[in-house]
């Protein structure tokens, strides 16, 4: 357990040594208020309506306001983890430090886990730096909670998802770029099972339904929790970690 403390420890720091850290918790705390300001101001526009009788639904705070944010949050995280994921396996293979870091009394698992630990807690960090959009709403009024808890619980589900499949993108390659877009490319494509569910018929409409992270997530963002819908995405992370943990077996074995 203590070599496997010391190596979160360690992919923690790498986090913030170097810019990269800084530079994706920059840009995402910006991408956070230029698209907060966004749906903030488009809700307040519509709230005016309803008052004056030109909307069409009530005034909803979650879902016309909430909702729609948390989707921004996960687009923005198509574009940004595959940043935080390219280098976790990639980088230490291009070194050459992958053999120095076999040699620590880890079982292949764990490390890969510290790895994915790592990315995860540091994903939890960018949601916390979010909060003070929420800290607004209870300022200005007195918003349910409920929701907005099963609100972030999904994105960092779904943002858990996808490290996952960024850890193992990284594990099968040398090249941090390739893996960055890899990643992208992958996330795009779960993104896009959703609107092809709906142009497709059949068997095939239904599998894609059912893989389509926008199905699990949307009703999460909406504050309905379902077991299935969390048990997805735990799939999914455990089907990435599993990937990366035999591709890193796969090398100690082979020697390369």
């Amino acid at each position: 357990m203590r070599g496997f403390t010391a190596l979160l420890r360690r992919e923690l720091s790498l986090y913030f040594i170097p810019p990269v850290g800084y530079v994706v918790l920059s840009l995402f705390l910006f991408s956070v208020g230029l698209t907060w300001y966004g749906a903030l101001t488009r809700f307040v526009e519509y709230a005016r309506q309803a008052g004056a009788g030109l909307g069409e639904n009530p005034v909803d705070l979650h879902i016309q306001l909430m909702t729609p944010w948390f989707f921004n949050l996960a687009i923005i995280a198509v574009f940004l983890l595959p940043l935080l994921t390219m280098r976790l396996m990639a980088e230490e293979r291009r070194q050459g430090s992958i053999e120095l870091l076999l040699t620590w009394p880890l079982s292949d698992f764990e490390v890969v886990m510290a790895k994915y630990v790592a990315a995860l807690a540091f994903w939890g960090l960018m949601l916390l730096a979010t909060a003070w959009t929420t800290l607004v709403l209870f300022r200005l009024g007195n918003p349910d909670p409920g929701p907005m808890l099963a609100g972030y619980l999904g994105v960092f589900l779904y943002g858990g998802a996808l490290i996952a499949l960024g850890l193992m993108v990284s594990s099968l390659t040398e090249n941090q770029i390739v893996a960055a877009m890899v990643s992208f490319v992958l996330f795009f494509l779960l993104w896009s099972f959703e609107p092809l569910s709906v142009a497709s018929t059949g068997w095939v409409s239904a599998f894609l339904a059912n893989a389509a992270v926008l199905m699990h997530l949307k009703p999460m963002t909406q504050g309905v929790v379902d077991v299935k819908d969390i048990l997805f995405f735990l799939t999914v992370a455990g089907f990435g970690i599993g990937v990366a943990h035999q591709a890193l077996a796969a090398r100690r074995w082979s020697g390369n």
